[in-house]
């Protein structure tokens, strides 16, 4: 499926915005996103990364809600 990939892709991409240290000799299975999304919009602010919009792979109209991720404490609201 796509959406494993693509979330890999976006953490990474978030991660090096935030300055995290990404360690690229092993892999750790974070939180997954409490909403599989596609197109949407990602921000990171105050050390949070939000999660805005976008489609869900159910080819709906379009998902209408913001999800936060805390990287210290590894979850999702």
């Amino acid at each position: 499926m796509i959406v494993a990939p693509l979330k890999t892709i976006a953490f990474l991409v978030i991660a090096a915005a935030l300055n995290l240290r990404v360690d690229t000799g092993s892999w750790k299975k974070l939180s997954d996103m409490p909403t599989a999304r596609m197109a949407h919009s990602v921000c990171s602010l105050d050390g949070k990364i939000y999660a805005i919009g976008g489609y869900s792979m159910a080819n709906s109209p379009g998902v209408t809600t913001v999800e936060v991720y805390d990287p210290q404490k590894d979850t999702w609201t």
